[in-house]
């Protein structure tokens, strides 16, 4: 069968490191879905879907933000990364499309991103937006007495 499909010679230009590097870092998001859902305890939470863009690719990460008091603040400084009031009532369409500032770390035991942090838009002004630097590799720059048990870093 064919495949239908059209490549324009400007399609072939490939950037040398294609997807650059996408890790833990502060990025800017949209929201690209957001649904009421219900845990299997019956806890009610929103199930969001973020679009993150990283040298012109979007990435999307998965968050719940559960409707618990102990999680209001979670869902306070989300409502507010986006531009909106979290005292006002607000439907799920309401979320769709905003852009917000948001902190990425990996997740325990995974290659995946996870929200480390949202930033209120006061927060947002003064973050560093990019991936953070890779951490140093400490076996490097630790120096062993002839004693191998007293490694010390400097």
């Amino acid at each position: 069968m064919e495949i239908d499909f059209n490549v324009e010679e400007s399609d072939l230009d490939f950037k040398e490191s294609a997807g650059g590097k996408f890790g833990p870092g502060n990025y800017e998001f949209q929201v690209g879905d957001a649904s009421l859902v219900t845990s299997s305890k019956g806890t009610r939470g929103i199930k969001i879907t973020l679009l993150v863009n990283h040298d012109s690719n979007d990435y999307k990460v998965f968050d719940d933000i559960w409707l618990t008091e102990k999680a209001k603040w979670k869902y306070a400084r989300f409502i507010d990364s986006i531009g909106l009031d979290a005292t006002e009532s607000l439907d799920t369409d309401d979320l769709l499309g905003k852009d917000g500032k948001l902190r990425l770390r990996e997740r325990k035991d995974s290659k995946y991103m996870e929200v480390g942090q949202y930033f209120t838009r006061a927060e947002a002004e003064i973050e560093e937006m990019g991936p953070f630097a890779q951490k140093p590799n400490l076996e490097s720059v630790l120096m062993s007495s002839d004693d191998d048990s007293s490694k010390i870093p400097f």
